[in-house]
Order: C-alpha cells, then sequence, then structure tokens
C-alpha cells in the first residue's frame, strides 16, 4: 500500500503500471458504486484535491500543458486575443485547429507554456482553470456516482493530484478492505524501474470544456 504522496510522473507512472489491474478493478467498483451507496463518505473528492493541490507545486510538472488536447471556446480565444493585441481571427488562424470537439490549440503542448509556467495565466482557457476538475461541486464520492472510473484512472497517468486523490479514495471508499480481504492479494509497492506510456488503445485525454466548443 502506498504510504507517501507522490510528486515525480516517473515514480507515479511506474507505480501506475504495477497497479494496472488493481486500478482496473478500482475503476469498475466505483463505476458500480451508483446513487445507491450504503455507505456515506465525509471527505469529498474535492476535499482530497485541495489538500494535495498543496503538496503538488505544478510547476515541475505541466504534463497537462503538454500533453494533454487543450479545447477552447469563443470567450477564450477573445481574452487571448486581446491579451496578444492580435483579433480574434488572427488569433484562431495562428494558434487553433478545428477538431470534432470544436476549436482546440494546434499542438498538444500549449503554446503559451514556457519552463513550466503559462505565459497567460490570468486569462488562460477555462479548462486549464478548472482542471483537473476535482474542486468542482458535482466532483464528490455521493455525487458523481464514478461513472467516470476509468477517466479516473487514465487521469492518474497525466496529474501527481489526480493520482493522489486515485489512492487515498481507495481507502476512504472501502475498496482497500475489500482488496486486501481477497485471498492471496497483497498490496504492491512500486519498483524503481522505468516503463512505457500505457496504450491499450487509449485515446489521448483531452480537455474539453463545459457544453460545446464553438
Amino acid at each position: 500500500m502506498l504510504t507517501e504522496v507522490l510528486t515525480e510522473m516517473v515514480k507515479i507512472k511506474e507505480y501506475l503500471e504495477l497497479k494496472k489491474k488493481e486500478n482496473a478493478q478500482f475503476a469498475a467498483f466505483l463505476n458500480n458504486l451508483g446513487e445507491a451507496s450504503p455507505f456515506m463518505v465525509s471527505r469529498s473528492v474535492h476535499e482530497l484535491a485541495a489538500g494535495f493541490s498543496k503538496v503538488v507545486d505544478c510547476t515541475k510538472c505541466g504534463n497537462c500543458c503538454k500533453f494533454i488536447t487543450i479545447h477552447i471556446t469563443g470567450e477564450d480565444r477573445r481574452k487571448l486575443a486581446r491579451r496578444l493585441n492580435i483579433t480574434e481571427n488572427e488569433f484562431r488562424s495562428v494558434y487553433c485547429r478545428s477538431t470534432d470537439k470544436g476549436w482546440a490549440f494546434t499542438d498538444l503542448q500549449c503554446p503559451f507554456l514556457e519552463n513550466n509556467c503559462c505565459t497567460v495565466y490570468e486569462d488562460r482557457p477555462g479548462v486549464c482553470h478548472a482542471f483537473p476538475y476535482l474542486n468542482l461541486d458535482s466532483m464528490t464520492m455521493d455525487g458523481i456516482g464514478f461513472s467516470k472510473g476509468q477517466e479516473l484512472v487514465a487521469m492518474a497517468y497525466r496529474c501527481p493530484i489526480m493520482f493522489n486523490v486515485l489512492e487515498e479514495l481507495k481507502k476512504i471508499s472501502g475498496f482497500t478492505k475489500t482488496l486486501d480481504n481477497q485471498e492471496g492479494n497483497k498490496p504492491v509497492e512500486p519498483e524503481q524501474t522505468a516503463i512505457e506510456e500505457p496504450v491499450n488503445g487509449q485515446k489521448k485525454p483531452e480537455l474539453v470544456p463545459a457544453g460545446s466548443a464553438v
């Protein structure tokens, strides 16, 4: 069982790779809780996220700005265009591409990331402001119903906050106790070995604004 807060993505990915089977079980466990969960959880997901956000230094990571497609709304484009002192059409021509979910930055890595810091922080897109979404009122153990169990596990590969929330949820949801009661199932500690990014045919995660991007 993990007994420390991990913040380095290399170690996090090592741990996740070793716990792949367990995490698949946990995703299914969360998905099956539903609104009629027999237990109540006093610590919400956003409370966990708030705590881990104080420990994780995002400027030492920057993964969400490098490896997740960032979709932007019309308001995002207008704010950024004003900041850069160009027209919205010029901004869209230089920085954006059209996708089936709306407009997104042209490249996977955000064009405004420099030395792991956001150079347009005050005017960053709404999805960036909300990421990793665990501070939203709907993201609670009871409220979400965790129909997005697989998504939570997948995002743990991208964000240290997501990862540590995931591990803590295993404890407070009762999953860890269930796992420990299974015959012959012992927790696995991470090893210091490099691994490749998970594949499994999964698409790259994306940051998509609430509602349709315009």
